[in-house]
């Protein structure tokens, strides 16, 4: 049982978050808090998308109600009817700033055009959230738009959109860089909703990346990708870091497969693309930064990587086997690469 004044903390609490991202210890007691209440996350999700769709512009003539909720959120626990009181206003006000907008959005127009219809909400709990993430990342919000898919994929896990909805909780969760929460989403994406996967071949392709990547680092409890994302963080010698993090943790992760180093690879043809002017997103492009990155490493291990970097772009994209061919050779000089190298060289035969 929830105490009243806990319940208005709460309730204020999902008030706040319409207006402003909480912070990480209120939003832990929100969520706790919506996990035992399936009426409120409901009611939530709902109401988020409801004030998603009013317009910006009547917004204009409201008061600013954010320093009254805070005072109401600090209040004494006494003080919880206060603070119920205020979120029954919130609501109220947004109602009424929906119809204001609703009456003067669909006024004729001048030029006699009559009234246009709106299209309909979303017809469930998880479609809802869908929208509103994809509103929110829009925003560059991935935080928000995680915690409004975690909430209806906890509250509606069968929901027809839950595949959809999966993958994209898992992808916010890799680019949060909340590893551990990836690989939970990634594991339950594959065991759970992987027919959502068939009929989008560039999803499926990215899943299947992530899922390589997280069950790799997650031998060294996800070190290796967080070492990834300081590395690129360097401000002194990006490709230097980034280089150095390859070589290291292919002692620990092995080379049969090392998605991390092709995450890396990706990462450097990125960085010397801007450099030396080519479009890492052509075949040739990819190619000509693999060499330019090639030229630049001082690690063999990193030499021979990106060899099979090249080989593999000669290989795929270009149809071009001989000349895949002579990087794969190259490679498999490498004690440590000769058994990935030889690999390779099996698939061109």
């Amino acid at each position: 049982m929830m105490f009243h004044w806990k319940r208005d903390r709460i309730q204020g609490l999902a008030a706040k978050s319409l207006y402003e991202p909480l912070d990480e210890s209120e939003q832990r007691e929100l969520d706790r808090a919506l996990e035992s209440d399936a009426a409120l996350a409901s009611e939530l999700v709902a109401f988020r998308a409801f004030v998603k769709g009013v317009p910006a512009a009547p917004v204009d003539r409201i008061p600013n109600l954010l320093p009254l909720l805070h005072e109401r959120l600090d209040a004494p626990a006494r003080r919880g009817a206060y603070r119920l009181a205020f979120v029954g206003a919130a609501a109220v006000l947004v109602v009424a700033i929906a119809v204001a907008a609703w009456y003067s959005d669909n006024q004729p127009s001048d030029s006699g055009v009559g009234l246009v219809a709106r299209s309909g909400a979303p017809n469930t709990l998880v479609s809802q959230a869908l929208a509103e993430a994809n509103t929110l990342l829009a925003k560059h919000d991935t935080r928000t738009a995680y915690e409004v898919l975690r909430q209806a994929l906890n509250r509606q896990p069968r929901d027809t959109h839950a595949g959809e909805a999966q993958w994209l909780l898992t992808e916010c969760a890799f680019n949060l860089n909340r590893y551990a929460e990836a690989y939970e989403a990634c594991s339950t994406l594959f065991a759970d909703y992987y027919p959502s996967l068939e009929n989008h071949a560039d999803r499926r392709a990215r899943a299947i990346e992530l899922r390589e990547l997280l069950v790799e680092a997650k031998k060294v409890d996800f070190a290796s990708l967080q070492a990834f994302d300081v590395a690129k963080r360097d401000r002194v010698n990006t490709f230097a870091a980034l280089e150095n993090v390859a070589t290291e943790y292919a002692k620990y992760l092995g080379t049969e497969q090392y998605a991390l180093g092709d995450l890396v690879a990706k990462e450097m043809a990125s960085t010397i693309a801007k450099e030396i002017g080519v479009d890492a997103a052509t075949p040739a492009g990819v190619i000509a930064a693999y060499r330019a990155a090639r030229e630049r490493c001082t690690s063999p291990f990193a030499v021979a990587f990106l060899d099979i970097k090249i080989g593999d772009a000669y290989a795929q994209s270009m149809n071009d086997p001989a000349a895949a061919k002579e990087h794969y050779e190259r490679a498999a000089e490498n004690p440590v690469l000769a058994s990935l190298a030889t690999k390779a060289l099996e698939r061109i035969k």
